[in-house]
């Protein structure tokens, strides 16, 4: 996806080749102790280039996108079409710039580093599952705080400051990311604790969505002083941003519906999981050393390899 992406033009290769930067970069943060630190520094700098490159072209894409489904609007069609044509001027100028700022293959060479990091990937696979073990767990903790936090503000309908709602987004993200790597490291997640967990993502990220198209409407606007020049249009704006808000509570509320009716449930899941493999590897020790025990007559013998290492059989998937 990457040459399609940086040539700016193909909507789709913009989106799939940010995502997997950011794939990659949860990836790595998981892997870390493993990898050698000149080509993990290497390769991460090229991803966060990327990522910064291909962001605002894909924030303007998908606010391109939501504005079509507002075109139908009679009472601020003129807002949509404006402020469309402004968001293409800018997806213009944006193209433009990423195809110089990433014409340089320098600025890319760093995802040559993927050759060296592969192979201690493979050599690492048990300590990465260890690792995993860990990581899911605070992962978790960290993003049912955040829901909790959210579920319990809007439930009682308070004013104010709430909890971080962007916090809550980025915490499921990092969760998200280290999940999809589950099945890779031999976890089984079940389909249905996958597809809750996305609703509960969908949710938060159309969300952000109508959040960003409503502050960039209004910050258009201002730009270009619509009220002191086309008052009508600045009033049309308005409107757009405020119906941008009800759809972005909408959305926070489908997620703290979703999370209160399934929340517990999937918590536990996610946890029954990444416990699975290291159970499932010391049974199988155990059965080996019992085994080997019956053949040699030495209760106190294990069942291990010439260089004294368990060995357990995992799943790959693509």
């Amino acid at each position: 996806m990457l040459p399609r992406a940086l040539k700016a033009k193909d909507v789709k290769a913009v989106h799939q080749a940010r995502v997997t930067t950011r794939r990659l970069r949860a990836a790595v943060q998981l892997t870390k102790p493993i990898l050698s630190g000149k080509p993990r520094r290497e390769f991460s700098g090229a991803l966060r280039r990327l990522r910064r490159t291909l962001g605002p072209l894909r924030d303007v894409d998908v606010m391109l996108l939501h504005l079509e489904d507002l075109r139908g609007g009679g009472h601020h069609a003129d807002a949509v079409e404006w402020f469309s044509g402004q968001l293409r001027t800018r997806r213009a100028k944006l193209a433009r710039k990423c195809c110089k700022k990433m014409s340089s293959a320098r600025r890319l060479l760093g995802l040559k580093a993927w050759t060296t990091l592969r192979a201690e990937l493979r050599d690492g696979e048990s300590s990465i599952r260890r690792r995993a073990t860990r990581a899911v767990p605070e992962q978790l903790a960290a993003f049912r705080e955040c829901a909790d936090q959210v579920w319990t503000f809007r439930r009682k309908h308070s004013v104010g400051l709430g909890p971080d709602v962007h916090e809550l987004r980025i915490a499921g993200k990092l969760l998200r990311y280290t999940l999809e790597l589950a099945t890779p490291l031999g976890y089984e997640l079940s389909p249905a604790v996958l597809r809750s967990f996305k609703r509960l993502q969908e949710a938060l990220g159309l969300w952000h969505d109508y959040v960003v198209l409503g502050e960039h409407a209004l910050r258009a606007a201002m730009d270009e002083l619509l009220s002191l020049h086309h008052p009508q249009l600045y009033g049309q704006l308005l409107e757009l941003a405020r119906l941008c808000w009800v759809r972005s509570e909408r959305e926070l509320d489908r997620f703290t519906q979703s999370w209160a009716r399934d929340g517990k449930m999937l918590a536990s899941a996610i946890l029954a999981t990444f416990k699975q493999p290291a159970e499932r590897d010391e049974r199988r020790l155990s059965s080996s050393r019992a085994g080997h025990a019956g053949r040699n007559g030495d209760p106190g013998a294990s069942g291990s390899d010439q260089n004294g290492e368990t060995t357990t059989t995992t799943t790959r998937s693509s």
